[in-house]
Formats: structure tokens, sequence, C-alpha cells
């Protein structure tokens, strides 16, 4: 208030020492505004450069508007990250021109194979609208988290209330709760996990931070009751979270207490908080006690709630840290409640987006002017007041080159196939040699993808601007225009015309994430239209590793309505889903005035949209979603969960008692999967993502709730007798399959109760030349009448040919090979293999010997060709397993 009297007061004087008049200038006076803005402007040079100083010698006068009095010039080691270099991907050729390397001409057929076939997977993703209902009082979702593992969806409301819903649970169930026992509303504007989804913090809107524990605190009849949380069918009432630390701004909790920070006085008013993440410093336990918390004016703080967690317990002691082990100092800085702090500085902006590379390493953080910062926990980045700074730091260029025609330039029209008036008109025959030739000049060029595409359906053609390779002088450059028949491709009208380049700035960065493998961020930018171009979105990509851009760019057209209110409202939202295991890439799911869509991260392609069941849509094989089922407001904003193998798009908005969810389901078959990632493989610049993270629609779980070890066995055993049956040339009938399988079972489990016996009583054996120590080997043969496990008898080697057993061929004579545990067994019993036998010599660690065949054959003998294992403890009649159509083996 006072700065602004004091400027009032000057400029005033100023002006009756300019005019000799008593009021100076009228306020609507061209000239006054011209010596306001000059004399502003270098009020804020003297600021930035000496404030000590004023000089007098420069000259008032203005040649282009002011910048921004907030900009301030990048530091010299500011990386500038570009990406109008980038062809977005629906102007990209992937066809082979005649420059083209063998190699570069083999990736661009792989990367446009697995292109065409990953919209063709997304056209059967089954989609199912899901919906779940939210208590009135909590008037709304303002924001959702989803934990690491995307088992846990964290609801902050509008008023202020905290749900937590597990979506492991059919339908999601909500498993705690949290009220807002205010009338006054106090949203929760963010919310923050921990790894192990132990813990997370809560921002409310009103400057409070609040860190919780997931273990139950918990929850009142009436709270319950308050956010329409009711008891499932076993009588679980869901209880609310246990609170651990309050930080509260009107307490000045923000602000340096104790330490050089308090004395050297670097914070200027109260400091509010608007973003919080775990650090990623573990203990030996896997606890995560370090938050970092981002105040509005840019700085972070890390601070170390360790100590404030075990404040009453007086025989605790620190755990040592294994990732990111914690800098000693000689004099602590603390914050409110004594919490040691350190502090990070350097960006100027709210931030928005704190996260750490590959969830585990070095800090980034993205603040609204694009700026991108690399923080890393080591002593040697700390600046001599005592902070933190970036070891790299970057600047999205949210700008890109635009071409306009020069109006002083007339095109050279170097071919057409129109009929001006008053020319001679050309035959048919030289209108085509002409095309041909000029064709053949065009190719002979080496054009490059086009600049600019446009449709022009009033004279059913297509119009391409193609620009030179490099840099565009300022002064201009030859394009070339190519319009060709809309139907046939053929050349209609072809000429040059200089066009000159102009650096259009990005009206609004719309949105950034970050990947839920840590490796990139996903930077979503407006821009004005600028003719030819219309207004649009752009998608592009930054690693994290190289902190470049990836070859992938989108562009998103939108019309003159939808710019507007994407430029004044908050009708844009997005979320990365995680990779998705058939396509293996990572999807894009955006929200702009009310329709949702999906993008592949890889390719760029539009996988789902969502239309009127009527509209018609020319070409697209994706994902459609029916507008009428899914009801997405402008307002919504959006969260993508990837678990259970299926995907969910979640979306929320204000004033909404309910969250929306597009469940998506993976109805491919085994066939178009395996096809899927053979074409991802194929592709050179392909990546592989963790298992931890990636969606596989293939569920790992038994067909059979057995013990795995029992179920490897039988699949062994199911792949012996297909190969028994692709030799006999008849299949078993279905009761020999099922009586074969329980049969299999229970001798799969006795070999699995023998195992483990030895392994509890272990006997010691002497290694001798001539013995091998038993080894169990985990699949069951049958071996003549009588099942057995595979095991490795302390026998000594024989040198003589084993016996031919009178048998029919089994599993262990079958005459194809089976793999058992990983080694290859031979059907040395069958006869049309005993001559190869009996030229060989039996290795050592070969099991099928003739002392096991002998005492096999003993076995059953003994027992009159019986088992003795029956449930009822009677013997039974051995199954007589030949490779036979009633299912004998």
């Amino acid at each position: 208030m006072a700065k602004t009297l004091v400027d009032h007061t000057l400029m005033k004087q100023a002006e009756i020492e300019a005019t000799d008049e008593e009021l100076g200038r009228d306020d609507s006076d061209p000239a006054f505004n011209l010596i306001t803005k000059s004399y502003y402007k270098y009020q804020t040079e003297r600021n930035r450069n000496r404030k000590s100083v004023w000089t007098h010698s420069q000259h008032v006068h203005l040649l282009e508007e002011p910048e921004d009095e907030d900009e301030e010039p990048d530091d010299a080691d500011t990386v500038l990250i570009k990406f109008h270099h980038l062809t977005p991907v629906n102007l990209k050729r992937y066809n082979a021109v005649k420059t083209d390397t063998t190699k570069i001409k083999l990736k661009k057929e792989h990367f446009e194979r697995y292109r065409h076939r990953e919209v063709s997977y997304w056209q059967n993703m089954i989609p199912n609208v899901l919906k779940v209902p939210i208590a009135k009082k909590c008037h709304g979702v303002q924001t959702t988290r989803l934990s690491f593992n995307h088992r846990f969806l964290a609801v902050g409301s509008v008023h202020g209330d905290l749900i937590i819903f597990d979506l492991w649970s059919e339908p999601w169930r909500p498993i705690r709760g949290l009220q807002n026992a205010s009338s006054v509303e106090d949203p929760i504007i963010d919310i923050a996990w921990s790894l192990d989804g132990s813990q997370l913090t809560t921002i409310n809107q009103e400057g409070v931070l609040q860190l919780w524990s997931f273990v139950s605190g918990g929850l009142a009849k009436s709270e319950a009751r308050g956010l329409d949380l009711k008891t499932d069918q076993q009588g679980f009432a869901p209880p609310q979270l246990s609170q651990l630390v309050v930080l509260d701004v009107e307490a000045e909790e923000f602000v340096f207490q104790q330490g050089p920070f308090t004395s050297m006085n670097i914070q200027d008013g109260e400091q509010w908080p608007s973003l919080a993440a775990f650090h990623p410093c573990m203990s030996i336990l896997g606890t995560q006690d370090n938050v970092c918390i981002s105040l509005e004016n840019g700085d972070i703080f890390k601070c170390d709630m360790e100590e404030r967690l075990h404040t009453d317990d007086t025989t605790y002691k620190k755990v040592p840290k294994l990732i990111h082990k914690k800098i000693k100092q000689d004099e602590p800085n603390c914050i409110g409640q004594e919490i040691e702090s350190e502090l990070f500085r350097h960006h100027r902006r709210p931030l928005l987006l704190i996260g750490f590379l590959n969830n585990l390493k070095d800090m980034v953080s993205v603040d609204e002017k694009g700026y991108i910062n690399l923080w890393r926990y080591n002593r040697k980045d700390v600046s001599s007041y005592g902070w933190f700074t970036p070891y790299k730091k970057f600047r999205l260029d949210m700008s890109k080159m635009m071409y306009a025609a020069a109006s002083n330039a007339k095109p050279n029209v170097l071919f057409t196939d129109r009929q001006a008036q008053g020319r001679v008109t050309k035959t048919r025959q030289e209108i085509a040699r002409e095309r041909a030739e000029v064709q053949a000049t065009i190719d002979s060029l080496g054009l490059s993808d086009p600049w600019h595409h446009e449709p022009m359906p009033t004279e059913n053609t297509v119009r391409q601007v193609y620009a030179p390779r490099g840099d565009i002088p300022d002064s201009g450059a030859i394009f070339h225009v190519i319009i060709r028949h809309a139907a046939t491709q053929q050349l209609s009208t072809y000429f040059t015309k200089i066009y000159k380049p102009n650096k259009v700035p990005s009206s609004r960065l719309l949105c950034c994430k970050q990947t839920p493998s840590g490796q990139a961020l996903v930077f979503v930018l407006l821009f004005p239209e600028y003719p030819p171009k219309e207004a649009h979105m752009t998608v592009i990509v930054v690693d994290l590793h190289t902190m470049s851009v990836q070859d992938m760019r989108r562009d998103i057209f939108l019309n003159a309505e939808q710019y507007e209110e994407c430029y004044y409202k908050d009708v844009v939202s997005c979320d990365v889903s995680r990779p998705f295991g058939p396509t293996g890439t990572e999807y894009l799911f955006l929200n702009h005035n009310g329709s949702m869509s999906a993008y592949s991260l890889t390719s760029g392609m539009t996988v789902m949209v969502t239309r009127e069941p009527t509209a018609p849509m020319p070409g697209f094989k994706g994902c459609r979603l029916n507008s009428r089922q899914v009801q997405v407001y402008p307002q919504s904003h959006i969260a993508v969960a990837g678990t259970s193998g299926k995907l969910y798009a979640i979306t929320y908005a204000k004033r909404q008692n309910f969250i929306s969810a597009v469940e998506l389901t993976d109805s491919n078959t085994d066939e178009d999967r395996r096809v899927m990632w053979k074409a991802y493989q194929t592709w050179e610049d392909h990546k592989s993502a963790p298992v931890e993270i990636r969606v596989d629609t293939l569920s790992s779980e038994l067909d059979v709730p057995v013990h795995h070890s029992v179920y490897m066995r039988a699949l062994i055993m199911e792949c012996m007798d297909k190969a028994i049956q692709d030799v006999e040339g008849e299949p078993f009938t279905q009761d020999a399959i099922e009586s074969h399988a329980d049969i299999d079972r229970e001798e799969n489990y006795l070999a699995l109760k023998s195992e483990v016996q030895d392994r509890a009583t272990p006997v010691s054996r002497p290694e001798t030349p001539d013995t091998i120590p038993q080894r169990t080997r985990p699949p069951t043969i049958a071996t003549g009448l009588v099942s057995a496990p595979l095991t490795r008898q302390a026998t000594e080697v024989s040198q003589q040919p084993a016996s031919e057993p009178s048998v029919p061929p089994s599993r262990a004579t079958g005459s194809v090979p089976a793999l058992v545990g990983g080694a290859s067994v031979r059907p040395s019993q069958h006869p049309s293999h005993q001559s190869e036998r009996d030229n060989e010599d039996v290795p050592a660690s070969r099991p099928e010997t003739q002392q096991d065949d002998n005492n096999n054959d003993n076995n059953s003998a003994a027992n009159g060709g019986a088992k003795p294992n029956d449930d009822t403890g009677n013997s039974r009649p051995a199954s007589n397993r030949q490779g036979t159509g009633q299912g004998g083996r």
C-alpha cells in the first residue's frame, strides 16, 4: 500500500514538471501510459541488478510490450528442452523412401506393424461403467490419489473428509474413513502415499498438513453414518486412520524456528503448503519417515519425522537408513514442533509436481512456468547458505516454431491439372505425362514428414506443406506445397512458396504428470490458433534419464469454443496408466471439455474415444465409449488405476456425489496377446517394464487351489500325456483324463510329503567317486506299474544296458523325450530306443537305471499288482496306463 502511494506521488510530480500544469496529463493520455510503463520497467531492472543504485541514463522509449515483471533470466547452466523439431504423430510417414537405409526401412516396418496392431488390440477392450456413491455431506470429491501398488484409492472430499477404497474387492469397498467434524468446508487439496502404503499425508485448503498411519484408529458410529460407511456382509465397519503429526500454517509451523536459517531471516511472511511426497530415504525396516513439503513460493522442505513419531518412547533408537543416508549437520534447522528440516531452494513459483526418479532415486520438481530441477541428496549440492541447490536445471521451451506464407512472395507453380480460363487446354495424355515427370522430381527431393496437412473437402483434395530440412532463417525459406486428389491420391497441384518462421508461445501449461514407473514426465500444453494451424493441445514426453524429449508428439485440435474453455476454465485433466502388459506401453487418459480419450505414449495413436453411438468414425478401430453411458463432465478430473488385470479410468468432480469408473477388460484371445507382444518385442526401441508395475491381463493364479509344486508336477504329467497321444494317434477319453488327474494329484502330494520329510531330517552320506548323493527332483514319473518320485538314488554307476520292461509305453517309456525338472529324460525303455541304449554308456546322472526299474517291478509284484495308497487304506489295482484311446498311458 505504502509502495503504491509512493509510486503514484512520484509519477504525479513527474507529470507536473514535464507539462508545467498543476494536474499533469490525464490518465487516458497515451503519453501518460508510456511514461508509467517505462518507470516500472526501469524500477524492475534496478531491483534485479543493484538495489542501491538508481540510474537515469536510460532513454524513455518502448519498441514493444514490456515483459512480465515476474520473468527473470535463466541461470547460465539452465538447459532449454525444445520439442518443436518433433513431427506430430498424425503427420508422420512410416513408408520407406529412397534415401532410407535398410536399417531405417526395417525399423519403420516394425513400428508401423506395432502401431496398427495396438489400435486393433484395443478394439477388444470391453468397457463397463461402475459407480461408487459418496455421501452427500462430502459435497463432492476434490482430489484422489492411488497407492503405489494401485490397490488403495484415497478420496479427499470438498468438505474435508477422507475415504479409502480397496480396489481388489468387488465391488470396491471402503476400508478407512475420516470425517471432518466441522460444518465449514475445508477441501483436501493434496494426498501422498508412502511406497509401502502404510502412511499417507493430506493437505487441506486452510494450510494444515497431517501425517496418517494406515493402522486402525477406530471410528465412531456417528462418523460412519455421516460418511454413509456401512458394514459389509462379514460385519466389518471401516475404521479411521491414526493421526501421527499435524502442522498448521496459522501456528507458523512452516517457518524455521531454530537453527541458522532463523537468524538469516530467509523466509518472508507465512508459507502455505501446496504439495507433499514421501522422500525415499528408507530405513532397514523399509519405513519412510521423511516427508518433502512444497510451499507456495517454490521452496521445498525435507522434514525428518522420525523423532516426532517416537517422542513418547524413551527407549527408541534411530534406525539406520539404507537409501539416502542422512547428512549430519553441526546445527540443524527446525520448523514447528522441533521437526528437523532441510531446505531445497531454487524455484520461484508454485510447483505442479514433486516426484522421484524411478520412484527411489533423485528428486524431480516442476513449477508452473516449466522449470524442471533435479535434486541430489548430497553434501556437494549444499550451497554456502546452507540449503540444497539442484545439480541439474532445465526449462521446457513452452513455445513452438510456426510458419506463415510471406505476403509479398508469389507462388511458383510447377504443375497443376486445373485448366485456367484463357489458356490452351491440355489433353489428358499431356497432363498424365507431365504429372509423372513432376512426381518423379518430387520423389527425388526426399521430402521428410509434412509440416502441415489440411483436407479441403469442398475441392475433394488434400493439401500438404513441406518445410526444408534444418533451421529456417528469419528471412524465410522455400516450402513445397503439394495438393492431391483425396480419392486417388494423384498429384493435382505442386508449387513452391516462401514461408517465414514465427515463434508462438504456449497459452498455458495444462497438465504435468509423472509416469508410474518414475522414468518420464508427460506435459500437455495449450497453443492458440495460428493459420494455417488451428488451436490445439500438444502432448510431449520428457525422459528423466536423458532429460530429452521422446520421439512422440501428439497434437489434439480444438475449435474456438473449446480453446476458450481450456484457457479460462479448469476443463482439462489427465493421468498416466501403468504399463499395459500385452502392448508394453503406458497410456495417457485425457478429459477435455467433457470428452474422455486415451493415447499411447509409445506410438501416439488414439486407442479410445468417447462418441455418440450414431456418430461416424471412419477408419477408427480402437475402443469406443458410448457418451450416453459414460457421463464425464467438463470439470471432471481423471485418475487411472491398473490392477487385477484391468484398467480403470476414474472420474470425479466437485458437487458430484459419486465416483464414476470405466472398467476396461481385455477380451482378446491368447493368440492375439501373443501376436501383440511379439510385435512390440520386434520393434527395435521397445522397453521392458518391471512386473511390479505392469498390468498383466493373464492371471498367474492356479486353476485349482493346490500347492505350486504339485501343480508343476501335474503340468509335466500333462505334457507326457500329450506326447503319448501324439505317438498313439488316438486321444484319451474325458473319463480317463479326469481319472489320471485324480491319481496324479494324490501321488504328487505323496511325493511332496516325502520331499518335505527328507528336508526336515537330512541324512548325511559320504560322497565317494562311485556314489551320488541322493537329491529329490520335483516331478513324479510312472516307472513300470508304480508311480514314484523321480529321485537320484545312491547307486553304483552301471555300464550294463538296462533290460527291456515288458510293459506298454507309459509316461516314462513314451517315444518322445519329456522335460523333467529342466533336464531331458530319455525314453530308454521304449523298444525303438533299445538298440541305441545298448551302444552307449549310461551317464552317472541318469535317474532311469536298471536298479530303479527292478525295484519298481519288485514293489509292484509284492503288492500283487496293486497300489497300497488307497484313501480307504486298502490296496487297489494299479492303473494300466497304456497308450490307448481308453485313456491308458
